[in-house]
C-alpha cells in the first residue's frame, strides 16, 4: 500500500518545505521566548482552582442567610444577599454614632430625623432628583426609602463617588421598610452595581 501523504486541517497535502518552515518557526519562538522561572511578565500568575475545590466552595451556604441570629441590636431583618446580613453593631462607623444607653442605630434621634420623617425625606429627594414627588403610594414610598438609604449612607460614610454602593445594617433597613413600606412588600434590597432602571439612576447624579 502506498503510504499516506500528511496533510493539513483543509485536507491539502504537506510537502517538505512546510515542514521544514514550521519547525525553524517553532525554534525561532522557543529562543525568542523561552520558557524560564525567570520571565517576569506575570510574576503572580495566578492558578486555576480545581473543579472540585469550587464546587466544594459553592456548596458551602452562608451561616447568615435565612437566619438574623448575628443580629446584636435585636432589630434586623432575615435578609435574602450575604451583603445584607449586617448589623449595625457589626460596623465601627455605625457602632460610633449608637447612643451609649441603647443597642441599635435606629435609637438615634438623628437617624429619625435624616432617615424616616417623611418632611424631610421628602426635602431630600426633591433636592437628590429634582423629579415631583409621585402620587402612586407605592412609587413615593419607594422613592422615599432609596432616599433614606442615600441619607443614612451620606449621614455614615460621607461622599463614595457615583455608583459606590455599601450595604446598609439590617436593622436600619427595617426601620426605613416600617416607615416607608411597600403595599405589595415586594423590596429591592442590595444592588451591588449600576445595573437598574434608568428611573432610578438619578440618584446618583
Amino acid at each position: 500500500m502506498d503510504q499516506a501523504v500528511p496533510s493539513t486541517s483543509t485536507g491539502l497535502p504537506i510537502d517538505e518545505n512546510y515542514i521544514l518552515r514550521r519547525q525553524n518557526l517553532l525554534q525561532e519562538l522557543q529562543s525568542n521566548y523561552p520558557d524560564s522561572d525567570e520571565d517576569t511578565c506575570f510574576p503572580d500568575n495566578p492558578q486555576r482552582k480545581s473543579s472540585s475545590e469550587d464546587n466544594a466552595q459553592q456548596l458551602i451556604p452562608d451561616p447568615r442567610l435565612g437566619n438574623n441570629r448575628w443580629c446584636k441590636c435585636g432589630h434586623c431583618l432575615v435578609m435574602y444577599t450575604s451583603e445584607e446580613c449586617v448589623c449595625c453593631q457589626e460596623i465601627p462607623s455605625v457602632a460610633l454614632e449608637i447612643p451609649e444607653d441603647c443597642a441599635c442605630i435606629t435609637y438615634n434621634q438623628l437617624f429619625h430625623t435624616m432617615c424616616i420623617d417623611q418632611r424631610i425625606a421628602d426635602i431630600h429627594y426633591l433636592m437628590l432628583t429634582n423629579q415631583p414627588i409621585a402620587e402612586d403610594i407605592r412609587v413615593y414610598h419607594r422613592n422615599l426609602r432609596r432616599t433614606a438609604y442615600r441619607s443614612f449612607t451620606s449621614w455614615i460614610h460621607g461622599f463614595l463617588g457615583i455608583g459606590v454602593h455599601i450595604a446598609i445594617p439590617s436593622c436600619a433597613v427595617a426601620a426605613v421598610r416600617e416607615a416607608f413600606p411597600d403595599p405589595k412588600e415586594k423590596y429591592v434590597g442590595f444592588i451591588k452595581v449600576r445595573d437598574y432602571c434608568a428611573m432610578d439612576m438619578a440618584f446618583d447624579l
